[in-house]
């Protein structure tokens, strides 16, 4: 049954195209029952087939989700250090918001803004700021406009907002608040950058940006 996910990999089945029905592909593959219809489930949890309404099966093209689900659960059954999620974020990122300040729009410009005004709206809010944080890296994968950054970036979203939190909660309030200040700094200095197209220099403030979460992280 390898022959039907290879024939879509191909290119030879496209989404949209019906694959026909179970008593055929019983015979084309002179399989039994139970297999095909084992094979069709496996296909479909992989998003690459689907079941219409009318019991037929449809080609389709698999979200990006599943593929940031997938990454989000090994990421979590594995050791994960710190150390490597900052490591991988250092990589991802400069090359990401180097993309961002060659590609984007002005559209990107004023959600990006826009989401530093409610970063300062919250200080207070814990929880809701760090998750504007990462709602900012998330924004610049999506002004890279490569939809490769975007899922990488999303996926690492949870394990690195854990190790965030957990340095968080040893700070004590005052060395929060200064945190918080740098931080609204940096997201600034970045968005000046990507506005101005300045590629350079956009890439030295998320260098310094990242930094800031390394130096979090030790204390």
């Amino acid at each position: 049954m390898n022959q039907i996910q290879d024939s879509i990999l191909a290119g030879k089945l496209k989404p949209g195209d019906s694959l026909p029905p179970e008593r055929e592909l019983i015979k084309m593959f002179a399989r039994s029952r139970p297999t095909v219809r084992e094979a069709l489930r496996v296909l479909e949890m992989k998003g690459l087939i689907s079941v219409t309404g009318g019991g037929g099966t449809v080609i389709c093209r698999p979200e990006s989700s599943q593929l940031e689900e997938t990454l989000k659960i090994m990421l979590a059954m594995h050791d994960i250090t710190p150390e490597e999620i900052y490591d991988a974020r250092n990589m991802l990122e400069l090359t990401t918001i180097r993309f961002a300040a060659s590609k984007r729009t002005q559209e990107d410009i004023g959600e990006l803004k826009e989401l530093i005004e409610r970063e300062k709206a919250c200080v207070d809010n814990i929880e809701l700021f760090t998750s504007l944080d990462r709602d900012f890296h998330e924004l610049i994968a999506k002004a890279s406009k490569n939809s490769i950054f975007e899922i990488l970036v999303r996926a690492l979203r949870n394990p690195m907002q854990n190790t965030i939190a957990h340095s968080i909660m040893r700070m004590g309030p005052d060395n929060y608040k200064k945190e918080q200040d740098i931080l609204i700094q940096c997201h600034m200095e970045i968005l000046q950058c990507i506005i101005d197209q300045s590629e350079a220099r956009a890439v030295e403030c998320m260098k310094e940006h990242i930094d800031q979460f390394k130096r979090i992280n030790k204390q």
